[in-house]
């Protein structure tokens, strides 16, 4: 179903020369208005996940509360990130660049448009496999984006709007100083294909409630709620319906079916609590392992195009007590700690070396062949003063094999 679904994406692709009818997103902003030509052929999933936030029409989740919603999610969100010459970001309920709507989808950069112009609307993103709410729309073009950021439109009309926008005056943290804000955003169809999309049908993450029940110790709270393979629970707590405090736990492959959540330090202590807990179902994609113990890690041909140095592959085995060992071309030797999270389709590595700076790596699963996990990755090194980016030819995890 996965490699099925990709298939039919580069059909569409080949047999789409023209687009015959067109989606439209009508931006209305408190500069002025301007309109997007969304590219549903090229970038369905992109396209109908755009859609469903603007129209509300499926559920997003409020980082603030833990409360799934279903209202117009860009309506009041303003363009927290303004480069003059280079984009304008917009996006994010928190105005910080921090959040999204508690979901991450794929990248579709293999057929998308090039951010050859000025007014490609394309995802932000912290790496591969990461989109969720965050969009940006170029002042002018930005070769080195292609194939990191889907392309999803095109501003078609009120061109002048976003070069207002690209103008305003920021801080130095690159925040406008007068918010710029989205008022609301009207999706238009014309034709009988741009009628017939249906984004509800292009395989964008679900978020739903599961059936939940409580259970007290006199001490601290377990909820138990049944949460499959390949999903991520988000769990949020308060004690006053004001204050709320999230964490989240991903299930992946091989992890079989989780029935409780314990919330020992969350909850001691409290005389009164209050729940709110969501799943993201993310069974039609690849998914990584929750874990990476046992397993090894080989980056491909790592470089660092700010110092203009060819690093090569660097190799992790990571053991069952937190910590292993690294291979390079230049060294070899223990990993002092890591931390690992995964998101399901995608997931985030900080390794502290014995003689290298921290690297932290975004992983982003594009295929798998048993047992061998493959995909795009991408990479910051933290020196002592500074950081350095780092490309690579992508990466490839497996079970480590035992002799």
């Amino acid at each position: 179903m996965k490699n099925l679904f990709w298939s039919l994406v580069g059909l569409l692709f080949l047999s789409a020369s023209t687009l015959n009818a067109q989606i439209f997103a009508d931006v209305e902003t408190s500069l002025g208005s301007f309109s997007i030509e969304l590219d549903y052929v090229n970038t369905p999933m992109t396209v109908a996940n755009f859609i469903r936030l603007a129209e509300g029409s499926a559920a997003w989740l409020d980082m603030d509360t833990g409360v799934l919603r279903r209202d117009p999610f860009y309506d009041g969100i303003i363009f927290h990130r303004v480069i003059s010459g280079f984009m304008s970001q917009t996006g994010s309920p928190n105005g910080m660049g921090t959040d999204g709507p508690g979901y991450t989808f794929p990248d579709e950069v293999e057929f998308c448009l090039p951010h050859d112009q000025a007014y490609r609307v394309s995802m932000a993103n912290s790496g591969p496999n990461s989109n969720g709410s965050q969009i940006f729309i170029t002042a002018a073009a930005t070769a080195w984006l292609d194939g990191l950021h889907t392309v999803f439109g095109t501003v078609v009309s009120g061109t002048a709007i976003c070069d207002a926008i690209n103008a305003v005056a920021v801080d130095g943290s690159s925040r406008p100083l007068v918010p710029v804000s989205i008022v609301s955003v009207s999706i238009r169809r014309v034709g009988a294909a741009a009628e017939a999309f249906n984004e509800h049908e292009q395989g964008v993450p679900a978020l739903f409630v599961p059936d939940v029940t409580i259970t007290h110790d006199g001490t601290s709270a377990t909820l138990l709620f049944d949460q499959g393979e390949e999903t991520k629970a988000q769990v949020y707590v308060s004690e006053d319906l004001e204050s709320w405090s999230g964490q989240s736990r991903y299930s992946g492959p091989g992890d079989g079916l989780l029935t409780s959540f314990p919330l020992v330090a969350e909850t001691t202590g409290m005389d009164l609590a209050f729940f709110a807990v969501s799943l993201v179902d993310y069974s039609d994609f690849i998914c990584l392992p929750s874990r990476l113990a046992n397993y090894t890690l080989t980056f491909r041909n790592v470089y660092s195009s700010s110092t203009d140095e060819e690093l090569g592959d660097i190799t992790y085995v990571f053991d069952d007590t937190g910590g292993g060992t690294y291979t390079s071309q230049f060294d070899s030797g223990s990993i002092v700690s890591y931390n690992y999270s995964s998101d399901g389709i995608g997931g985030v590595l900080l390794v502290y070396h014995l003689t290298f700076p921290p690297f932290r790596y975004r992983l982003g699963a594009d295929d798998f062949v048993p047992p061998l996990f493959s995909g795009r990755a991408a990479a910051t090194a933290y020196l002592t003063t500074t950081s350095l980016s780092l490309t690579m030819d992508g990466f490839s995890l497996q079970p480590t094999l035992v002799p």
